[in-house]
């Protein structure tokens, strides 16, 4: 390998390797700005309700929904969902989510209704 030859693959070379790294950082940067994000909107939420009398169950749904991200949480919160999270019965998990719906904790997803209706966390 000549002299121009080596200059070329090092310049090159470290210019691939320079944005690689760069790559890598903005994705990392990326990911941990998501990650705040979420901790920071599930703080807020929780001093906005702190006081609202949230029982254990809705409390454990909550924190399932929040600490996954309220956009990472597929589909929404469904009663099945809430049952699920909360193991709880039916007719529990009904009560529960009209109560943090007049506590304005979660909101019915627009178009749903029935067995379909879905809610999502406000936060």
């Amino acid at each position: 390998m000549g002299c121009l030859e080596f200059f070329y693959f090092c310049f090159f070379g470290g210019v691939y390797l320079g944005l690689t790294f760069l790559n890598t950082l903005y994705k990392s940067l990326t990911e941990a700005i998501e990650s705040i994000e979420h901790v920071v909107d599930k703080a807020k939420f929780w001093d906005k309700h702190r006081d609202s009398g949230i029982n254990e169950r809705q409390t454990k749904v909550l924190n399932t929904i929040l600490d996954k991200g309220v956009e990472n949480f597929e589909g929404g919160l469904s009663t099945k969902k809430y049952i699920k999270i909360a193991n709880t019965t039916s007719a529990t998990a009904s009560r529960d989510i009209k109560s943090l719906l007049l506590l304005g904790c979660i909101r019915q997803v627009e178009g749903m209704s029935g067995r379909n209706v879905r809610y999502e966390v406000l936060v």
